[in-house]
């Protein structure tokens, strides 16, 4: 028996660099950081940084996809480590513009062909 996917968008696997500046409680910049995606969705993206973040903490996040930047602004939803140790962070949207939208979903139908 398979689990059920909860997940209301695609998910795929894609390498793209980015900087993030995180935010403490009172949304004042704690720190700023270069990451990497490990996966990401038309709501969210999995981030692979050598911070480690706490949950619903918020992030800034300019992301190179295909010959674009994306600005996006999100919310830590979980945090967890790679086998080598370093800290994931599962971010999901708040803010994305109409066209940099589009150049996600772009983006992530080129994984599906």
């Amino acid at each position: 028996m398979t689990e059920k996917e909860k997940r209301k968008y695609i998910r795929v696997n894609s390498i793209n660099l980015l900087n993030y500046v995180y935010f403490d409680k009172n949304s004042k910049e704690e720190f700023q950081g270069m990451g990497r995606t490990l996966n990401v969705s038309e709501d969210g993206l999995l981030l692979e940084t050598n911070s480690l973040f706490k949950t619903e903490r918020e992030v800034s996040i300019n992301i190179g996809i295909e010959e674009e930047i994306l600005s996006i602004y999100g919310i830590v939803i979980f945090t967890t480590r790679n086998k080598s140790g370093l800290p994931k962070a599962g971010i999901k949207f708040k803010s994305i513009s109409d066209d940099e939208l589009d150049i996600l979903k772009n983006h992530i139908q080129t994984f599906q062909i």
